[in-house]
């Protein structure tokens, strides 16, 4: 329905529900017609108060003292269509404005020249850039070129070129005003360009650091290396990261079995999506599968046992959820902290079945203890028992593999390498974790010594691969210095560890892409990850300048964190630094307002809905207003779940209405997933938010709701009904 209709409703409203009348009967139901002298001319709000400069948006202003006749000036402009009810409501289409920016509203009365000013109450927007890229889909690809991207955005024509950093895309196919496709150029090096689309009317913009180029070779072998976090709700809805290899674009994740939402696949070795509703409160597997390659029929598929544990809906249920550190000596004497539900005073804690010592209780959700010596290394179960009644044995609650016990103090290990791959010529920077590191340990990629080798910490190593004649797989040596009393120290070795990339090539530059998601709550602690290029192992994210924590390198391409606390509400910078290697100081790359802060003291609240109602087959899709909104939310009306929920920003989210048995006034709620530390997120609701009605699908004529509910005796009162079925023609009895 145009604006020109909806004046016309107005209009038509007017006409037919405010007539004139000499008495104060109730006329219209609730419609009561209420005799009032002239008052002086005031205007008490104004909705909305933004719009475009062309003008043509409807906009309605209460207020007193409204007569018919009288003239709403925007700046020096006129508004056209004005329609006036009584002396509190009017109604009209903005005016064309003269430049950007704010102006007054001057109202006008014709029959004593009164007038009332509102400074500033409307501004007009800039109009927006006709041409504009927004994303590359996917967003990267390998640095030979010749794979097939989409770019969306708008404004986009006939003639248009792309370009890749400096080199020129082909095969460019223009799929409307808001997509095109290309095959993407050769680039010069594995790192991030800028991608930039250009008009034959000289029109051009630029998405910079919009795709990233990646080292040519073999596809990657598939495989789930490990879930972030570890657990979640039973009602989902959470974020989950998920680190392997051989992650491409299409690729789908099930957890226990069930569909997640909203997968984004950063790179080839890590993945977001939202985590389903579980079953019970259990472990469960996660499972990726990725499309057939080019000449095959078969999806390729890898899981991890065991890999998310669905937590109970009680917050008072034990639980034992992870140890921090989740490793430590075999010796024992190693302080952890133990977190989870439901720890009371007086609890145990047991590791693989020897007791701890030092138990300290700190709440319902955290106890720290001292881990017992242990025979043998490997992992073990950790266990907490919670007291009985009668110094009986009480509840009872277990983390399956929840720390792992290192041989020796610790013996040296070497894990993974990140990346995992890289030029031929090297010199490019790799992180190595493991564990057992200790300064004066020397690198080696198949024989050859790295240079620069730093060590950050008895888990992480930092170096610079020497060059290797022969692309391929190679295995990664650490040496340590020997002890007093040792002829040589101890020595590890990783097979298959490095792939060297055929070619001369640069190395991937450290660039900051996106925060998913890029909002969230002052108060910080909620779970994001980081999409970018040449991340390394020892990483450190800041928000703002602070520093984030539970930092994990997933992979050159994407890491997780868990965000600080804000100061102010609003953007931040996000910077992601790069530990030091050698005598050269780290990488440190940052996005502009890459994450947005937003006030607690709004809190979770539902406001309203748009439109409040519908039929009882459910099936519209229905706008909720309100604050504290973010992603993974689910929404119910009474006891039924809404579908296709789409969380537009803190304040706004919309629903597909569910089908219910009976008509009437339900409850609306919006649940939130659970942040870290909690096991329920949190929960409102807005009593009788929503009515579902008898009939009322589409096309079928109701009314729902009128504004005001009171006019004057003498009628001329404009009044805004809501509903379903229109008709521009829409005549009275």
């Amino acid at each position: 329905m145009t604006w020109t209709r909806v004046l016309t409703v107005f209009a038509l409203a007017f006409s037919l529900l405010a007539p004139a009348c000499d008495d104060g009967t109730q006329i219209g139901g609730e419609l009561v017609l209420v005799q009032k002298d002239k008052r002086d001319l005031k205007v008490l709000s104004v909705r909305p108060d933004t719009g475009p400069l062309v003008g043509g948006t409807l906009f309605v202003m209460t207020g007193e003292g409204f007569e018919s006749g009288m003239s709403v000036a925007f700046g020096k402009t006129t508004a056209t269509q004005l329609y006036v009810g009584g002396d509190e409501l009017a109604a009209m289409l903005t005016p064309p404005g003269e430049a950007p920016g704010a102006v007054d509203i001057v109202v006008t009365r014709p029959s004593d020249g009164q007038s009332a000013t509102v400074l500033a109450g409307y501004t007009y927007l800039p109009p927006p850039n006709d041409l504009l890229v927004t994303e590359v889909i996917p967003s990267y690809g390998p640095v030979s070129g010749g794979n097939v991207v989409t770019i969306a955005g708008q404004g986009f024509a006939e003639g248009a070129t792309v370009w890749f950093g400096d080199e020129q895309a082909t095969n460019v196919r223009l799929l409307g005003a808001e997509a095109l496709t290309v095959t993407v150029p050769a680039g010069a090096s594995p790192i991030s360009v800028a991608v930039r689309v250009e008009l034959p009317t000289g029109a051009q913009h630029t998405l910079q650091q919009a795709y990233a180029y990646q080292p040519d070779g073999p596809a990657a072998k598939l495989k789930v290396t490990s879930v972030i976090p570890g657990q979640g709700p039973l009602a989902g809805g959470n974020l989950v990261a998920i680190e392997g290899n051989g992650f491409v674009d299409g690729a789908t994740v099930t957890i226990g079995g069930k569909a997640a939402g909203d997968v984004r696949v950063l790179g080839l070795t890590a993945i977001t999506c939202i985590a389903p509703e579980g079953d019970a409160a259990a472990l469960v597997e996660v499972r990726v599968t990725t499309p057939p390659e080019e000449g095959s029929v078969t999806p390729a598929v890898a899981w991890l046992d065991d890999a998310y544990r669905y937590l109970p809906e009680d917050p008072n249920v034990l639980a034992v959820l992870s140890t921090i550190p989740a490793q430590g000596a075999l010796r024992g004497s190693t302080l952890v902290a133990v977190r989870g539900a439901g720890f009371e005073d007086g609890a145990k804690v047991y590791f693989g079945g020897a007791l701890a010592t030092e138990v300290t209780v700190l709440g319902p959700n955290a106890l720290t203890a001292v881990t017992p010596a242990a025979t043998v290394a490997g992992p073990v179960d950790v266990r907490v028992e919670n007291l009985g009644a009668d110094g009986q044995p009480g509840d009872a609650a277990t983390l399956t593999d929840g720390f792992t016990y290192l041989p020796g103090d610790p013996e040296l290990l070497l894990l993974r390498a990140i990346p995992n791959l890289g030029p031929a010529n090297g010199d490019n920077v790799v992180a190595l974790e493991g564990a057992g590191f200790r300064a004066g340990a020397k690198v080696y990629f198949d024989g050859a010594p790295a240079t620069e080798v730093t060590v950050l910490g008895p888990t992480a190593i930092t170096c610079k691969a020497p060059a290797n004649a022969v692309p391929g797989l190679v295995p990664v040596r650490v040496e340590l210095p020997p002890l007093a009393g040792e002829v040589t120290g101890a020595a590890t070795t990783l097979e298959n560890a490095y792939t060297y990339q055929p070619g001369s090539v640069s190395t991937t530059e450290l660039s900051v892409l996106g925060v998913i998601p890029g909002e969230g709550s002052l108060a910080g602690g909620n779970f994001v990850a980081i999409r970018g290029t040449g991340f390394i192992t020892g990483a450190k994210a800041y928000f703002g300048g602070v520093l984030a924590t539970q930092t994990t390198v997933l992979g050159p391409d994407a890491l997780t964190c868990m965000v600080p606390g804000g100061t102010v509400e609003g953007d931040v910078t996000v910077r992601v630094e790069n530990p030091a290697v050698g005598s050269t100081p780290g990488a440190s790359a940052s996005l502009e307002a890459g994450y947005t802060y937003h006030a607690d003291s709004a809190g979770l609240l539902v406001l309203r809905t748009i439109p409040g109602s519908g039929p009882v087959q459910g099936g519209n899709v229905v706008a909720i207003e309100g604050t504290g909104f973010r992603v993974g939310a689910k929404v119910w009306f009474g006891g039924a779940q809404a579908t296709e929920v789409q969380v537009l920003g803190p304040t706004a989210l919309t629903a597909v209405a569910p089908q219910v048995g009976a008509a009437g006034m339900v409850a609306v709620r919006v649940e939130l997933p659970a942040l870290e530390g909690q096991v329920t997120g949190d929960a409102a609701t807005l009593d009788n938010g929503y009515n579902f009605t008898l009939g009322g699908v589409a096309g079928t004529f109701s009314a729902a709701s009128r504004l005001p509910t009171a006019g004057d005796v003498a009628g001329g009162t404009l009044v805004l009904i809501t509903g379903t079925g229109f008709d521009p023609a829409l005549v009275g009895p």
